[in-house]
């Protein structure tokens, strides 16, 4: 019976397995190491470049490394002047300001022996862009799973650790990208997460994504900033996606005390605002008063093909005219005007 070739990586799904091999590249950077395998020397020079935010003319004289120095995963001294901190991610995401610390502390260390320091946050698994945007704001540069494969396929090598790196990496891009070519990708948690990402990147910061947990297990959630209403709170659209039984879009309402009274005549007071710009709007399958309730169900945002083929136009045009006919409604809503 054939079988997959074992993958190191499959096996060390940890963050401490990706620390290693991240020390491993940079201490193979060290031109000490030029001659023992010269192929996988000029890789790890690349791949430290990299991390370092430098072109391909930057030279690379000498490389220390240490791992959880003051709690940061990965700590390089480059050149005896470079001090560059590296946090890696996986799945994970940053927790209790440790950003902000690790950049103290390296500074407080190191800045004042001279060195110029560098901070990288290394992120193979798929994280929102917003949250991205938020770490860069702190002053560290993102490194992302594209940008380390970007680097390992002009670098290739027979070495079977850095072979499986990239197997690895490529895996979880491939599957990032299911929702391009499955037509079951909702089942796929790693496909939802890319659908969630390429929706961000077309439709801007307006949108984010996330868990959300409930009492049935949860479901992955895309949802976009919310608009202020008189009655409610304030209301926002939501996909809801994932391994359930139909993912769609609905338009939730937040606030204190929400009635199923309120529910039904807001409904109605979108309705005839949406019936006249085109939109359809459906009633849930039942109202939930409660401190967020779904207020309608949008039927039609998938299109013909329906989401099992997604079609991008299809998505945003019709995201973009009910982002409109929102804006409209939460302005004056009909039992208010």
């Amino acid at each position: 019976m054939k079988t997959s070739r074992p993958n190191l990586f499959q096996i060390g799904t940890k963050e401490l397995a990706q620390d290693a091999v991240l020390t491993w590249f940079l201490q193979w950077a060290d031109p000490a190491h030029a001659e023992t395998d010269p192929v996988l020397y000029r890789c790890a020079q690349a791949l430290t470049r990299s991390l370092l935010g430098e072109s391909e003319e930057f030279e690379i004289r000498s490389v220390q490394t240490w791992r959880q120095w003051k709690n940061i995963d990965v700590l390089a001294e480059i050149n005896g002047n470079i001090a560059l901190a590296i946090e890696d991610k996986t799945f994970s995401t940053e927790h209790s300001e440790q950003l902000d610390r690790y950049r103290a502390a390296l500074k407080q260390e190191y800045e004042p022996r001279g060195f110029d320091c560098s901070y990288a946050y290394v992120k193979t698994g798929n994280e929102s862009l917003n949250s991205l945007a938020d770490i860069v704001a702190k002053g560290w540069r993102i490194v992302g799973r594209t940008d380390l494969l970007r680097v390992l396929a002009a670098c290739p090598t027979e070495n079977a650790i850095a072979q499986d790196f990239t197997i690895h990496l490529s895996t979880l891009e491939e599957m990032t990208l299911g929702y391009c070519q499955a037509r079951d990708w909702m089942k796929n948690g790693w496909a939802v997460e890319g659908f969630c990402l390429e929706l961000q990147r077309q439709l801007g910061d307006d949108w984010d994504w996330g868990w959300v947990s409930n009492a049935a297990g949860g479901f992955m959630a895309l949802y976009s900033k919310p608009w202020s209403h008189p009655v409610f709170r304030e209301v926002y659209l939501q996909f809801e996606l994932g391994d359930i039984a139909e993912p769609r879009l609905t338009i939730r309402a937040a606030g204190d005390d929400i009635t199923t009274e309120m529910l039904y005549q807001q409904l109605e007071d979108l309705r005839l605002v949406a019936n006249e710009k085109g939109l359809k709007v459906e009633k849930p399958a039942r109202f939930r008063a409660g401190g967020t309730s779904a207020l309608a169900v949008l039927p039609d945002v998938w299109g013909a093909s329906g989401w099992q083929k997604v079609d991008w136009t299809q998505i945003t045009q019709y995201l973009w005219k009910t982002r409109d006919i929102l804006s409209a409604w939460t302005a004056c809503p009909v039992s208010e005007c």
